[in-house]
């Protein structure tokens, strides 16, 4: 007669449960058959096809550089899918830091992490991170206050640039027009830290450019050039050159922006002479004046204010298409 052995109750109960079948076991084999059979019966595909068209969760800020933005995945290693006039794919974290730097000039005070946020919509946490990207690159410093600002380095780049030649193929013509209408030279001035200072002249039957030096400097007071461009300059730039230069009043500053011109009759090289300015804008600021010289009597007032107010409108229109 066969043994029987004993079973204790915890022993039974362990010995029950593992020989009883399990459901779910069954159900998840049924899913895997299921899976297995309409991978057979369909041709193989790629799932990546599915996500065309989604954009992908945002990562941890933290963590991941990765942003969704406008159905596409960004990353900072990463070029965008929106190209540039050329076709080549551009960063979008180089345009971010760019429009840090440019949010910290336009400002004309420091900025907070906060202001920096408010302003470009971004969160604190994105502005923090350009902000200190600048910082590092040696483009802009933290006071003590926890403000940022943009430092000399820019000061010194801003040195070696000349404002007229990237707008050059653009100012040219329109200049050469007004010197063949008014047979008088034709002037383009720029804002050299706290000195107005020509960069480009037109002179009839002849085009100059000015090179950098004691004769291409002008008057931010008594020349129409530098009215225009400290009257459509900010007022820190405006107290910045009235502690270098001889500047008027605020009032005759504040007309100019009204009128949206300068004229002045003076006494140059022992002629009389009229000049008559307008500003040139790009991506709303004044980054020049473009002025005209003739002589007395020449032509009247209002034919020199409408010719200098055309020919700087027709170059805003195309910087601002540009």
């Amino acid at each position: 007669m066969p043994r029987r052995t004993a079973l204790r109750g915890s022993t039974l109960r362990r010995a029950r449960h593992t020989l009883r079948p399990r459901p779910y076991h069954s159900a998840l084999q049924r899913i895997l058959l299921r899976a297995r059979e309409d991978s057979r019966r369909a041709p193989a595909q790629s799932p990546w096809p599915d996500l065309r068209g989604r954009a992908l969760p945002r990562r941890s800020r933290r963590t991941g550089a990765r942003l969704a933005l406008g159905g596409a995945v960004v990353t900072d290693s990463a070029p965008t899918k929106a190209p540039s006039k050329n076709g080549t794919p551009v960063l979008q974290t180089g345009i971010k830091i760019l429009a840090t730097i440019d949010a910290l000039a336009r400002a004309g005070r420091p900025l907070s992490v906060s202001a920096l946020a408010e302003t470009m919509e971004w969160s604190r946490a994105t502005a923090h991170q350009y902000l200190q990207t600048a910082v590092a690159a040696g483009w802009a410093f933290q006071d003590q206050n926890s403000a940022y600002s943009l430092s000399f380095h820019v000061a010194e780049v801003g040195s070696k640039v000349n404002p007229a030649e990237e707008i050059r193929p653009v100012l040219l013509p329109p200049m050469q027009d007004a010197v063949d209408r008014l047979g008088a030279p034709v002037s383009f001035a720029v804002l050299e830290q706290a000195t107005p200072i020509i960069v480009e002249r037109i002179e009839p039957m002849r085009a100059m450019f000015i090179r950098r030096g004691f004769e291409a400097r002008v008057s931010p007071k008594s020349s129409a050039s530098g009215r225009i461009l400290v009257a459509f300059s900010t007022p820190e730039a405006r107290r910045a050159i009235a502690r270098v230069e001889e500047v008027l009043a605020e009032s005759a500053y504040t007309e100019i922006r009204e009128l949206g011109y300068s004229i002045v009759h003076s006494q140059w090289l022992g002629d009389l002479i009229t000049a008559v300015a307008a500003p040139i804008f790009h991506r709303g600021v004044c980054i020049g004046a473009l002025s005209v010289i003739a002589e007395r009597g020449a032509h009247p007032d209002d034919v020199l204010i409408r010719s200098m107010l055309e020919t700087s409108s027709l170059i805003n229109r195309e910087l601002e298409a540009g």
